[in-house]
């Protein structure tokens, strides 16, 4: 029997008829599905669509959302998903907080909720003006169970509270706080127990060694992309699309970019419509006091009407290089405001056969520009420093083909910063080298060593390189000043030394990041105890300390001590509370710097993956599971502990790759072996790069061998008894 070909399918809510006192009717929702009806059938090829809107257009109560019509689309989705089938379900009407009934992982005490429709039998209305709703937690669940199925879905909210999980009065689309008696009072759609099993995510896991991170299902669900008009503290707006009809903002924008694109929807992808939309959203609200701003969740390389992944392009190209009359170059790139870029964006110019493996080869660019013109996919700018780094260059030959990436502040500035290194005969060593072998050795580094430069003053440099005969090295360094330690690698080979330089200088860019960047003051880090091995670590979990503390977990002990390096059981999890101390909203990233010197993106745990934001004064708890250290033959590691680096960035990307350095001695690229870091999933683009908002805090975490005792046991008895 042939497999069955994979089908589109689609599910359209909105709701502009409530018959509730309590709610005010909305315009524009009806009017949002009938749109998505069209665009998805005249453009993107489906044709198996459901509608649910009120009023109903065929007046029967099968047609209308409420609470059992909506379960039952979704239920039908579920048992006819098949591996590779694509979803597309679209919301449009007001959305609320409810009293939660899972007050044990809600923090807030609340449940995002999409506002339904109640009606009796005969289709109207229920009398008494109560509707009914759908659970955040119920919504996973439902959600879930297609995913489950091997089918994707793509989600699109636009109601307000929509990116909490799930329109006011007037033009705004939803409550801040619903009260029950405006509810009509259920059950819940399924066991307690199945919805939280469906809330939670398992772990993802990692490479073997270091740390892991769970995952919040709204930012990173598994084979669910979403897309909500507004941040859980905005409202979504709605805007008159004619002199008699009003429509959803974030639905409008929607529908203006899939049209403008409608000969090329194959190659947009979830990120490129999110960028395109965003910023047409931006650009519609005039007023400087209201703020909307979409917000995406799921992997960004998926296919946005359909479920292929599509490869991200590491740069973008110069497509057209100009001379100006008044002097200068101005370069033409093929990225624009579908690939994130912005005015005043800084990027930097590379040669066309630079290839873009790892960090390292961000270094020794061409030249930098600064954008000044964007439209949806083309940029350009002009060409304002051909000399970045201050080095001795020849005038940089920009031509078309020269890759372009976006120059990053947290890149360029802090962990692409060069250090000094010094050569010197080896005298303990034995037989020594000549000082012509020393100087030698220096030209090889100046020629073609990257991130370092060879101290020529008095001054102590970071590294000293040892050199011995047979091309035999040591590499020593003090990566604590305050201990004094000094450490050491042994190295063979003059290629294996200026990959190791350039490995360990972006390791402890990394390691010294906390200290070296201003403003660290944006976000506090407390330890809040650990979970031993055999408790499964919450999701990220975020929560307003105003409001009162974050639920407590069940297993969680108190560190014997908060002195750092924190001592950790290898397999028991490490507890960090994040707190936005700022007045900005920061999208939270989370390193692990491994004695091994390999440093792995932990959170986001994978490419593509939306980081959780903090809204100022608001906090998150993050479960750091710690494993046991890899260890480097032929090294001496003064700092045997693993480093846990909390960015906190403007910027709702990742600003790195899952692995940004490989252990050391699996790093020799430079010396002819093929490197194992890759980019994936980040396109090497970001907002704001001229000087985007970064906070940086650490957690030193040291490994120790688990525990002889029964960890169940022990554990089975801190449960007991709290």
């Amino acid at each position: 029997m042939s497999e069955q070909a994979p089908k589109k399918s689609a599910l359209l809510i909105g709701v502009n008829h409530y018959g509730s006192e309590e709610w005010d009717d909305l315009k524009g929702c009806v009017a949002d599905v009938e749109a998505a009806d069209t665009y998805l059938r005249d453009l993107a090829g489906l044709t198996n669509i459901i509608k649910l809107t009120s009023p109903a257009a065929s007046g029967s109560t099968r047609d209308l959302p409420t609470l059992k019509n909506v379960v039952d689309a979704f239920d039908n989705a579920a048992s006819e998903a098949q591996p590779g089938d694509f979803v597309y379900i679209h919301y449009s009407g007001h959305g609320g907080r409810i009293d939660t009934k899972f007050p044990d992982f809600k923090p807030n005490q609340l449940d995002e909720a999409l506002v339904l429709v109640s009606a009796e039998e005969d289709g109207t209305t229920r009398r008494g003006g109560k509707v009914d709703y759908l659970r955040d937690v119920e919504m996973a669940y439902l959600l879930k169970r297609i995913a489950d199925k091997g089918a994707v879905v793509t989600l699109i909210l636009d109601c307000c509270h929509s990116a909490g999980a799930v329109r006011g009065r007037g033009a705004i689309r939803g409550v801040d706080y619903i009260p029950s008696a405006w509810l009509v009072e259920r059950p819940l759609i399924a066991p307690e127990a199945t919805l939280r099993a469906a809330w939670k995510q398992q772990s993802p896991g990692g490479d073997g060694r270091g740390a892991s991170v769970m995952r919040h299902w709204m930012t990173s669900s598994r084979g669910i992309e979403f897309l909500a008009a507004c941040r859980s503290d905005q409202k979504a707006q709605e805007v008159a699309s004619s002199a008699q009809n009003k429509r959803g903002l974030m639905s409008v924008c929607l529908e203006d970019v899939i049209k403008a694109n409608r000969g090329s929807l194959a190659q947009l992808n979830c990120e490129m419509v999110y960028n395109l939309v965003a910023n047409r959203v931006t650009k519609t609200i005039e007023s400087d006091k209201v703020r909307q701003d979409v917000v995406f969740g799921g992997r960004r390389s998926r296919s946005f009407f359909g479920t292929g992944q599509m490869s991200q392009q590491l740069f973008a190209n110069v497509t057209r290089v100009e001379t100006l009359l008044s002097g200068g170059t101005r370069v033409y790139l093929d990225a624009g405001t579908a690939h994130g870029v912005h005015k005043h964006d800084s990027f930097a110019l590379y040669p066309a056969d630079r290839e873009f493996r790892d960090i390292v080869d961000y270094n020794e660019q061409l030249a930098m520009c600064t954008v000044s013109d964007v439209d949806d996919f083309n940029s350009s700018g002009k060409v304002v420093d051909p000399n970045p780094n201050g080095n001795p260059m020849k005038e940089p030959q920009i031509e078309r083909g020269c890759k372009a990436v976006s120059a990053r502040d947290i890149i360029y500035r802090h962990v692409m910063s060069p250090r000094e290194v010094r050569v010197v005969p080896d005298v303990a060593g034995g037989g020594g080298v000549s000082e012509e072998y020393v100087r030698a050795v220096e030209r090889r580094i100046k020629g073609e060593g990257v991130l370092v430069n060879i101290e020529t003053s008095d001054r102590e440099a970071f590294f000293e390189v040892r050199a011995k005969p047979s091309d035999d090295f040591t590499i020593s360094f003090t990566p604590n000043v305050t201990t004094g330690k000094r450490a050491t690698v042994e190295v063979q080979s003059v290629d294996k030394l200026l990959a190791y330089l350039a490995h360990l200088t972006i390791f402890y860019n990394l390691f010294h990041l906390s200290g070296s960047v201003s403003g660290r003051g944006g976000i506090s880090v407390e330890k809040i105890g650990y979970l031993p091995n055999g408790v499964e670590p919450p999701e990220p979990r975020k929560f307003d300390p105003k409001k009162g503390p974050s639920p407590p977990v069940n297993g969680r002990r108190p560190l014997p001590s908060e002195q750092e390096p924190i001592e950790i059981a290898a397999e028991d999890s490490v507890g960090i509370r994040v707190t936005n101390t700022g007045y900005k909203p920061v999208y939270i990233e989370v390193l692990d710097l491994e004695p091994s010197w390999k440093v792995s993106r932990i959170y986001p745990s994978e490419d593509g993956e939306a980081p959780i934001q903090l809204s100022p004064n608001e906090s998150a708890d993050f479960y750091v599971i710690m494993t046991a250290p890899a260890t480097v033959q032929h090294s001496h590691q003064t700092e045997p502990y693993d480093t846990i680096v909390i960015l906190a960035t403007a910027s709702d990307r990742a600003n790195f790759p899952a692995v940004v350095v490989p252990q050391l001695d699996e790093s020799g690229r430079r010396g002819g072996d093929p490197s194992p870091v890759r980019r994936e999933g980040d396109d090497g683009r970001g907002r704001g790069v001229a000087g985007p908002t970064m906070f940086v805090q650490r957690v030193d975490v040291l490994v120790i061998p688990p525990k002889s005792n029964s960890v169940v046991d022990g554990l089975t008895e801190h449960i007991v008894a709290a």
